[in-house]
């Protein structure tokens, strides 16, 4: 007997246990159904979950996206169980929409200043390189580590689609860390529009330049993304980006083509 054999025994005699959540089997069906409207195929449920382990997308966006999928945090009723206290069942209602709070409410739907402008942001940078742009809903955001992309004549666009993963889960993460600011941290004070801005273009910053560090072969050996890889996922949206040198992914530096707001830097 040995550790390898060991260990895939262990495995298949829980995944004989194994049973799963019905509402986690509800939100891949509707990721599946939103990903044949906007892609064009329906991929099965157990790409869905493969492809949020996809190591495009950060940690603690992979763990969001894991655990929307399974329903497993607090929102709406939940926080009308008999064990939460009274002032803390507030919570279960949007304060301003008035209505139960759900994740399909707090990433696409809620009047607050978080959801709608980052999504104007995504759409805005997404559009200076790829036409075609479907508004989210929770259950594109749970497809979108899917997503797929194709040229006139058929070829996989890889590049639009790592880039497409990356705005719509790292998005939608910020999205629910600014309602779980204003809601908990704040007690309902709402986030300024142009700071919203600020703090996504910071983060798709960061993004691009973790890229461009990750290439470094003698530092992370076979765990280092290929030049060509990044490039094909940034091209197209960065800023002043015809006048950047032919070897900008080793350079570092690069910003994607969007400004920061002036105001928020109390420049202006």
């Amino acid at each position: 007997m040995s550790q390898a054999r060991a260990y895939r025994l262990i495995w298949e005699t829980k995944e004989r246990r194994y049973k799963s959540r019905a509402r986690a089997d509800a939100n891949v069906a509707l990721a599946r159904e939103a990903a044949a409207d906007a892609f064009g195929y329906e991929p099965p449920s157990g790409k869905i979950w493969r492809s949020q382990h996809s190591k495009d997308i950060s940690r603690e966006a992979r763990c969001f996206l894991w655990m929307t999928t399974q329903d497993a945090y607090m929102v709406g009723e939940k926080w009308l169980r008999p064990t939460i206290s009274v002032e803390k069942q507030d919570r279960a209602m949007c304060a301003l929409c008035g209505c139960l709070e759900t994740m399909a409410h707090i990433l696409c739907e809620c009047e607050s200043p978080g959801q709608g402008e980052v999504w104007a942001l995504v759409k805005e940078l997404w559009r200076k390189r790829n036409d075609s742009w479907t508004q989210p809903s929770l259950g594109l955001v749970l497809a979108s580590g899917a997503a797929a992309f194709r040229s006139a004549n058929s070829c996989l666009k890889v590049g639009d689609a790592r880039l497409y993963r990356i705005l719509i889960i790292e998005s939608a993460h910020l999205i629910w860390k600014l309602q779980c600011e204003r809601v908990i941290k704040n007690e309902g004070a709402q986030h300024d529009p142009r700071s919203i801005r600020n703090r996504w273009l910071a983060l798709i910053n960061r993004r691009l330049n973790l890229d461009c560090l990750m290439m470094d072969r003698q530092k992370f050996g076979g765990r280092a993304t290929p030049a060509g890889c990044v490039t094909a996922t940034w091209v197209g949206v960065l800023r002043d980006e015809e006048n950047l040198p032919p070897c900008w992914v080793r350079t570092g530096g690069v910003l994607v083509g969007m400004e920061r707001d002036r105001v928020a830097q109390g420049v202006g």
